[in-house]
């Protein structure tokens, strides 16, 4: 069944004859050039030849299994093959060791990663109670800061009231003991001159005498004499007389109060 003879081209490796193909690699490998049914001949002959063909591949076979299967002893540890050189194993044992450090520092590493991770968020909670604490103590403080302040801007205001009511009816005691007349003119103006003369005397230069303002709305001057007549402006033209269009005039001394063209005699001056 085994065609060897003959110097044409052996069909498997395509390079030498079939003289000396037998000795060669293709027939190591059992690639065997046999007879298919089809092939004249005996066909017993066909069968041994496929027997001898078959033969050659379960022995590659065997040599191809030997260095996948790797069986273990009971100890755990590989047990030598055979045909598997001992340095081989070695490298074995020494990449399978590797490997199982490398996982283990893996192992390791995620569990610090984990507990980093863990404290990271502990900490940025913290820092969150930390600013909202912060930041009602800045508000508190604020908070009182105003409430301190606004007590003091009324107190400051309160003697200050004390002080004009003061200073006023010292002024009104010195009115009433002097030949002296007050006036207390209510208006919207930012300033307010008041053009007078008194009896036997000239009148003023314009605008007049620039009137003190001691609270908001009111205007106050002390004019000498006891009989004036006098006449309101702002300094830029606009005149406030009586409500009949006169000018204001007044007998004796004291103090009174100028509001909407009408004059009043007070006792004493508060708003």
């Amino acid at each position: 069944a085994i065609q060897g003879s003959g110097d044409e081209a052996c069909r498997w490796c395509q390079v030498s004859s079939m003289r000396t193909c037998f000795g060669g690699s293709c027939t190591s490998l059992g690639r065997l050039r046999v007879r298919s049914k089809t092939d004249r001949g005996d066909p017993r002959k066909w069968r041994r030849s496929m027997k001898v063909q078959g033969r050659a591949w379960k022995a590659h076979g065997k040599a191809t299994r030997a260095w996948k299967d790797v069986r273990v002893r009971s100890t755990g540890e590989p047990r030598p093959l055979e045909g598997v050189p001992s340095e081989v194993m070695d490298m074995f044992r020494e990449a399978q060791q590797n490997i199982l450090d490398l996982n283990q520092s893996r192992l390791l590493a995620l569990e610090e990663l984990q507990h980093a991770r863990s404290r990271i968020a502990d900490l940025e909670e913290r820092v969150m109670e930390a600013e909202a604490a912060a930041a009602e103590a800045v508000a508190l403080a604020e908070a009182r800061s105003a409430a301190a302040a606004a007590a003091a801007a009324e107190e400051r205001s309160a003697q200050a009231q004390r002080a004009y009511h003061e200073t006023t009816a010292s002024m009104e005691e010195g009115s009433s003991a002097k030949n002296v007349v007050t006036l207390v003119y209510k208006t919207g103006w930012n300033k307010a001159y008041v053009h007078f003369r008194t009896k036997g005397g000239e009148w003023t230069t314009l605008p007049g005498r620039l009137m003190d303002e001691h609270e908001p709305g009111f205007k106050r001057v002390v004019l000498d004499g006891t009989s004036v007549e006098f006449v309101f402006n702002d300094g830029k033209g606009n005149w406030d007389k009586r409500v009949d269009g006169c000018n204001y005039s007044l007998e004796g001394r004291g103090t009174y109060m100028v509001s909407d063209g009408n004059v009043s005699k007070i006792d004493s001056w508060s708003e």
